[in-house]
């Protein structure tokens, strides 16, 4: 009988089933060993998992707020190669021990510090992510967000107003502030894995120019030439941004096939071109329904016929609530832009209506979230082959996941193997699996990690019949069936 808990021990062991879940402390038990196996935990952990999520919306911004401070303090990057006290540290920052101590003991709840005889250090996590140096930091993005706090403490404004809180630009006034937000764009290209999952999907083998339209710090731009040595780009943005972006380029841009021109793309013509292929990258989330359809326009006078259009943005659904962090970040939008995120049905009517063709989505792969929309001027040879074209105005509106490959099986195998055969499993040999959840959107066929167990082949006689199975009973219960039956 399942064994019942006292308010009290309730009360403990949820607290340590969500410090498990939310800090990821592997050692939360429950407090008391004779409710510790798996039904009770189970039930408890469904009953805790709907407070959890609430409190935790609740109180994100605690975690936050500490996280963003201790990168302006810099505190990962002096606890990353050896652990310091907390007076060491105090002193050498100038603050308030007491103070310090609060912080850096929540820092080490949340998982990115350690605490060992009276030591702070850095933990792995830490030392990748935010301490100076570390292979994937992202310190300029985690202090630029510090330094919107404000923003978000006028959202309240902005819902009753319908308008921005500040001037609306994607890029901000401030100096400071725009160097730590170009900067942080290149960090969260790089971490992420965005700039390198571009430059592997893109077809631009027989690219030779490119324009990257807005293209800010130039990550994109540079990493798609160290891919295709041919590929010659230029970044065209405001003279305030190329001035960091030039600084940028001079350490990332190996290749030295990157240039950069001053210019308003939104206001002013595209310099120089025609290009091959030009790049839009997260730039229409800044602007308006109409701004954006003009933009789109400007470009493809910009395109070589048959050249490539590359947009980049999050594609969301037709409720506008997928994918979930475009949903939330079209909120940091009304904040300080006219923009928004849009639909796949409202990017794909612009590019249509531009002059645009064979219309590609090629779907985002975590931790990215942003699709992949590729287009071709008409005219002239193509410069790139587009797979498999997306329907621009008949896209399905909710755009639902494919079903699981065992339901497809199922509804597909019978027949095959009442004939001795496997059904050839292939994403493009159902519809129901379409081809554009692959990296390029081409079909292709299964690797074995995904291809089903396939049904026995028959020989050249034809398939054999196998005898029914005896059903195997034990012996103990075939004594008393027995002995039933001769009783009977």
């Amino acid at each position: 009988m399942a064994q019942s808990l006292e308010p009290q021990q309730f009360t403990a062991t949820a607290a340590c089933l969500m410090k498990s879940r939310v800090v990821g402390c592997p050692r939360a038990q429950p407090l008391n060993p004779s409710v510790s196996r798996k039904p009770h935990w189970e039930a408890m952990y469904r009953a805790v998992e709907p407070y959890r999520r609430v409190i935790e919306a609740v109180n994100g911004f605690q975690g936050s707020r500490m996280l963003q401070q201790g990168v302006v303090l810099d505190l990962f990057t002096k606890l990353a190669s050896d652990g310091k006290t907390l007076l060491q540290l105090a002193r050498q920052i100038e603050v308030d021990a007491r103070a310090l101590e609060i912080l850096l003991n929540g820092l080490v709840a949340l998982g990115f510090l350690a605490k060992q005889s009276e030591r702070y250090r850095s933990t792995p996590l830490s030392q990748t992510y935010l301490a100076r140096g570390g292979p994937k930091y992202i310190g300029s993005f985690v202090r630029y967000q510090a330094r919107r706090w404000s923003d978000w403490e006028q959202l309240g404004d902005a819902i009753r107003s319908g308008e921005p809180v500040r001037p609306p630009d994607l890029y901000p006034d401030d100096p400071e502030d725009l160097e730590l937000y170009l900067r942080g764009l290149h960090e969260l290209a790089l971490a992420g894995g965005d700039a390198r999952r571009l430059a592997h999907v893109l077809p631009m083998q027989r690219c030779r120019t490119l324009l990257d339209l807005g293209g800010g710090p130039g990550t994109y731009a540079a990493m798609l030439c160290r891919s295709f040595p041919n590929l010659h780009a230029v970044v065209v943005d405001l003279p305030r941004t190329l001035e960091i972006t030039r600084r940028i380029l001079r350490d990332f841009d190996l290749t030295g096939n990157v240039s950069t021109r001053a210019a308003d793309v939104v206001r002013d013509a595209i310099p120089g071109g025609p290009y091959d292929a030009v790049l839009i990258s997260n730039l229409l989330h800044g602007e308006n329904e109409q701004t954006d359809a003009r933009l789109l326009r400007k470009v493809h006078g910009a395109i070589v016929p048959g050249g490539l259009l590359i947009v980049k943005e999050h594609c969301m659904s037709a409720d506008r609530t997928e994918p979930d962090q475009g949903a939330v970040f079209a909120l940091s939008l009304l904040l300080g832009t006219r923009g928004r995120t849009y639909t796949f049905q409202e990017m794909a009517g612009w590019i249509e209506s531009a002059g645009f063709c064979d219309l590609t989505e090629i779907r985002p792969e975590p931790p990215v979230a942003t699709s992949l929309l590729l287009a071709l001027r008409p005219g002239g040879r193509p410069v790139a082959v587009l797979s498999r074209p997306a329907a621009a105005i008949s896209k399905p509106a909710a755009r639902p996941e494919p079903p699981a490959l065992h339901d497809w099986w199922a509804a597909n195998s019978t027949q095959a193997e009442e004939d001795g055969d496997s059904p050839e499993v292939s994403w493009s040999s159902s519809p129901a699996l379409p081809a554009d959840r692959t990296r390029t959107g081409a079909a292709r066929t299964a690797s074995p990690s995904e291809r089903p167990p396939t049904s026995r082949r028959s020989n050249s006689n034809g398939p054999k019949k196998r005898p029914a199975a005896k059903p195997r009973v034990a012996a103990g219960r075939k004594s008393r069936a027995v002995s039933r039956s001769k009783r009977v």
